[in-house]
């Protein structure tokens, strides 16, 4: 975890990973208003930069290092923080909460689904299926 950011209308997460190619990329993801997440038990120092984290989220349109739907676990002691678990709607939903979490794991394989889109929709950013 780079960085935290708790601010109106919507807090934000900024972490760094390495993708399928070995390389670094760093990427956001959008949390609740601070209202909600003071509601959920978050606090603006539930996270701190150097935190290693597992994160689950649905990545935006567009190819863009951006995503929502988080749920965090802490590395270190298996902690989670974040939504319900469920992210997506429909037969493309999936359970949070069933990957597996081990204290002390650092290595974590990025998964990214295959957008089907026309290639002419994806450049224009339209269509989402």
């Amino acid at each position: 975890m780079t960085d935290y950011i708790w601010a109106n209308p919507h807090g934000q997460i900024h972490f760094t990973l390495k993708n399928d190619k070995g390389e670094e990329e760093t990427w956001g993801v959008e949390t609740a208003s601070p209202g909600n997440m003071l509601a959920n038990g978050w606090t603006k120092k539930t996270f701190k930069p150097g935190d290693e984290l597992l994160v689950s989220f649905v990545p935006a349109k567009g190819n863009r290092n951006w995503g929502t739907c988080t749920q965090f676990v802490f590395v270190a002691d298996g902690r989670r923080v974040g939504g319900n678990g469920m992210c997506g709607f429909g037969p493309d939903a999936f359970d949070a909460n069933a990957l597996p979490v081990k204290p002390g794991y650092t290595a974590v394989g990025v998964q990214m689904p295959k957008d089907t889109r026309p290639e002419s929709e994806i450049d224009r950013g339209q269509g989402a299926k």
